[in-house]
C-alpha cells in the first residue's frame, strides 16, 4: 500500500499541465562540501540560447525530492519561459542550515546557470511543506539573493523570530495554506504572516478552501499564482549567479 501511494504521488506531480515532451527536468549532480549533491534542472525548449532566464528554486517537502517539484512546475515553466532548479536536501526528511545552507543553494543555481544563463535579479524561491518552512527561514537570512519567496503549507517557527534582525531586505512573501490541513492550522500560518508584516515585509496569505496538506491537489493553482506574484519583482541589485 505504501509503494502504491508513492507511485500515485509521483504520477500526480508528473502530469500537471501541458508541457511539451522536450521540457523535462534533467537530474544532475555536482560535488559540494566533499559530497555528491543532486539537483533537477528544467530549461524551457523555447528559450533563446544566450538570453538570461528567470529561475525558480524549488524546495521539496519532507521525504520527497526535487523531481516531484519540477514535475509540478514544468507546465507553467515551459509555457511562460523560466528555468526550474530543484535541489535535493542532503537528508530527504529535512532541510537544515548545516547541510543545505544558502551557499549550497547558490552553488546549485550556479551549476544550473552553467547550462543556461540566469537573470540574477530574477531568482525566486518556492517551497512546499518542510521546504516551505525552510524557504521562510531563507527569506530572512538570504533576502538579497532571492527576489521573492513563496510557501505552500509551511510556517516560520517562532523560535526563528530572532532571524528577523538578520534580514538585509524586506523580501516579498506569499503564503498558501489549506483550511483543512490536519497538521498546520490556519492560525499558525496567520501568525507567520503577522510576524512578517510586523517586521515590515510585504506578505500575503491565501487560505485555500476545502484543501488539506497535499500539494499535488492544488499545485497548478498555487504555481500559477506564485509565478504571477514572483514576476512582479526583481532584486534592486544583482547578486552573483552565473559562473
Amino acid at each position: 500500500m505504501k509503494h502504491a501511494a508513492v507511485l500515485l504521488l509521483s504520477l500526480l506531480f508528473a502530469l500537471p499541465a501541458s508541457a511539451g515532451d522536450k521540457d523535462r527536468a534533467r537530474r544532475l549532480t555536482f560535488l559540494y562540501g566533499g559530497r555528491s549533491r543532486t539537483y533537477y534542472c528544467l530549461i524551457p525548449s523555447r528559450a533563446a540560447p544566450d538570453a538570461p532566464l528567470p529561475a525558480v528554486v524549488l524546495l521539496h517537502g519532507s521525504g520527497l525530492n526535487g523531481s516531484e517539484m519540477t514535475g509540478a512546475w514544468r507546465g507553467i515553466a515551459s509555457r511562460d519561459g523560466f528555468m526550474l532548479v530543484a535541489p535535493n536536501s542532503l537528508d530527504s526528511a529535512v532541510w537544515n542550515l548545516e547541510n543545505d545552507s544558502p551557499a549550497f543553494l547558490h552553488a546549485a543555481v550556479a551549476q544550473a546557470a552553467a547550462q543556461h544563463p540566469i537573470d540574477p535579479r530574477r531568482v525566486y524561491l518556492f517551497g512546499n511543506s518542510g521546504g516551505a518552512s525552510y524557504a521562510l527561514v531563507l527569506a530572512l537570512i538570504d533576502s538579497d539573493y532571492f527576489a521573492a519567496v513563496g510557501a505552500h503549507a509551511g510556517l516560520l517557527d517562532p523560535a526563528n523570530n530572532p532571524l528577523f534582525a538578520d534580514a538585509r531586505r524586506k523580501v516579498p512573501i506569499a503564503l498558501w495554506v489549506g483550511n483543512l490541513d490536519p497538521g498546520l492550522p490556519v492560525s499558525t500560518v496567520t501568525a507567520t504572516r503577522d510576524d512578517f508584516a510586523a517586521h515590515g515585509f510585504p506578505v500575503q496569505l491565501t487560505i485555500i478552501p476545502d484543501h488539506g496538506h497535499f500539494y499535488g491537489q492544488v499545485s497548478e493553482q498555487v504555481n500559477r499564482a506564485a509565478w504571477a506574484f514572483f514576476s512582479k519583482t526583481r532584486l534592486p541589485r544583482a547578486s552573483p549567479v552565473n559562473p
